[in-house]
Formats: structure tokens, C-alpha cells, sequence
């Protein structure tokens, strides 16, 4: 059984989960996101690409 440590621990890959993703890590916190899916989707769907939210989510 592998054991992950984190600071913080986000369920949901949504908008707001990434949004929350993005603060944390800008705050220095080991983020960790929890999907029951494929992630970024539901971002990719919910936004446009010239916002730069695809590009923020998929770097987190």
C-alpha cells in the first residue's frame, strides 16, 4: 500500500477544485487533486482556452 503525504488534499477536478489547486500551490502548499474521472476535462468543457484556465489547471 503506497501512503501519500500532502498539505493539501482537493476532491474534484473541477473549476473550482483547480481554482483551489492553483491558490494552494501559489502558496506553497504540496497539493494533491482527487477525481473520480479523467481530469481537466470538466475545466475544458466549462472554459475557454484563450483564458488561460486550461493552461493553469494542466500545470498544476
Amino acid at each position: 500500500m503506497n501512503v501519500l503525504k500532502t498539505d493539501v488534499l482537493i476532491i474534484g477536478g473541477g473549476g473550482a477544485g483547480s481554482r483551489a489547486a492553483i491558490e494552494a500551490d501559489s502558496l506553497g502548499a504540496e497539493t494533491i487533486i482527487l477525481c473520480k474521472g479523467r481530469y481537466g476535462l470538466p475545466v475544458a468543457l466549462l472554459t475557454q482556452p484563450q483564458s488561460g484556465w486550461l493552461t493553469a489547471s494542466l500545470w498544476v
